[in-house]
């Protein structure tokens, strides 16, 4: 049986318009520390490409590309069951408190979730909220 798995903090400020939510952190993002960190996940260099700086593989980085651009990130999950790294292999999750996550940052009005597990997951996990939900 696989051990739980706990999510990062989120990277927020107050002033975040956008909240990008995925389902829980690979094995390669627990080694690194932070998220979406194995070498052949696009998320970062579309990231960085969309908003127009230059690719870096630095965490501080990574979180000032964010925060300039008023975009929060986090997981759907707090934590989970899962062996290995894929999310199709997530079992018994636990919600993140998004909730409280929005009331911190009320101008959020969009959230985007990066996967379709991290949809369903919202979906299962999470009450209404009062924000517009996308899948990417």
């Amino acid at each position: 049986m696989a051990e739980r798995t706990f999510s990062f903090e989120p990277v927020w400020a107050e002033d975040a318009l956008t909240l990008i939510l995925g389902t829980m952190p690979s094995v390669a993002s627990l080694q690194q520390g932070f998220y979406y960190a194995h070498p052949r996940n696009a998320f970062w260099p579309i990231m960085f490409d969309l908003l127009g700086w230059a690719y870096s593989e630095d965490i501080d980085a990574r979180k000032r590309l964010l925060l300039s651009h008023r975009i929060a990130l986090w997981d759907v999950a707090r934590s989970a069951v899962r062996p290995g790294s894929l999310d199709s292999a997530i079992r018994q999750a636990e919600p993140n408190d998004i909730p409280g996550l929005l009331a911190r940052c009320p101008g959020i009005r969009t959230v985007l979730l990066n996967g379709t597990t991290a949809h369903a997951l919202y979906k299962k996990l999470l009450p209404p909220l009062p924000v517009e939900c996308a899948l990417l």
